[in-house]
């Protein structure tokens, strides 16, 4: 007499997909890329802005300036360049069109059922359990490939 074990599971998949790492190689001294405000932090140096402006979603430009200990002024885009002494401006480039870098998450899932007949005659014995199991590969298009135990 055969009995079938079934397995049904979901794999989801969180990845983080940016489209580049943002560098910043037109720094310009004593400008400041005035309006396009997306949001301010603190950062001791330009070089800091450049990570942080890189990381964060909407930011393509920055003006770093050496108020309170030096803060970030990140810009949606470069904006109207104005002369001031001191602060320290410079684009985002990215490998995208938009001269900006997009993150975001995206969640993905499978669900997969495996089954396997076992016969109740046929149960493993102690030296077969510690032998290597089988396994088989669950595959989606474009997603994970994940390997299950079975048996």
């Amino acid at each position: 007499m055969l009995s079938a074990k079934v397995l049904i599971f979901t794999v989801g998949v969180l990845a983080a997909v940016a489209e580049a790492a943002g560098t910043c190689p037109s720094i310009e001294n004593n400008v400041d890329y005035s309006g396009a405000d997306v949001g301010s932090a603190r950062s001791s140096s330009a070089n800091g802005c450049c990570s942080i402006c890189s990381s964060t979603n909407g930011c393509g430009a920055f003006t770093w300036t050496n108020y309170n200990g030096g803060t970030c002024w990140l810009k949606q885009s470069k904006g109207t360049g104005k002369a001031s002494s001191g602060s320290i401006s410079a684009v985002l480039q990215t490998s995208s069109s938009s001269g900006s870098l997009h993150s975001f998450w995206k969640t993905t899932s499978t669900t997969a059922v495996l089954t396997s007949a076992v016969s109740p005659a046929r149960r493993p014995t102690d030296a077969a359990r510690s032998a290597p199991r089988r396994t088989a590969a669950v595959r989606s298009p474009g997603r994970t490939t994940t390997a299950v135990r079975v048996g």
